[in-house]
């Protein structure tokens, strides 16, 4: 088995999300990748250089291949080593993580946690965000502007797929 992939997605004052994949060593998907392999899931924690002090913090026995394990009721402003494992193997950071580069300070194994602005909470914003691309209509003149677009009506084809076309 293998398991891969690991990277902190979220850290916040008290909190930390990991996420890994689990895999099979011999088989592989049509694109070479290696087939999902559902195992356990396990994040331990401790003092950065002490590898004897990780303690495991979650454990999860429910069998995944996607592994997602998020901590809270931590330390702002601490740093904390850690290491995730599946199947007793642990995980492998991935190669889109670039420690030390373009002004990050992360070191694998590692994160610290947000130290909180000073001063009162004023507002809290949230951002949603759809990345789904939708049937849009296109204008039926060159030189249309968004007033002239209409509700689509019939597919047409067009060179890259299926458009739709304005009436």
């Amino acid at each position: 088995m293998l398991v891969q992939d690991l990277e902190v997605v979220t850290v916040t004052d008290a909190s930390v999300a990991i996420t890994w994949f689990s895999g099979s060593a011999t088989e592989v998907d049509r694109y070479g990748f290696p087939m999902p392999e559902a195992s356990d899931t396990e994040l331990l924690l401790g003092e950065p250089g002490r590898p004897g002090s990780l303690r495991t913090v979650l454990h999860d026995s429910s069998p995944t291949a996607y592994h997602y394990a998020e901590v809270t009721g931590l330390e702002p402003g601490r740093t904390y080593a850690f290491a995730a494992r599946s199947a007793g193997r642990t995980a492998v950071q991935t190669a889109l993580q670039l420690p030390g580069t373009g002004g990050s300070t992360d070191s694998p194994g590692m994160f610290t946690t947000l130290r909180p602005a000073p001063g009162s909470h004023l507002l809290t914003v949230a951002l949603a965000n759809d990345a789904h691309r939708t049937t849009t209509c296109l204008p039926t003149r060159r030189s249309c502007s968004p007033r002239w677009w209409t509700t689509c009506a019939r597919p047409t084809a067009g060179p890259t797929g299926c458009w739709w076309r304005a009436t």
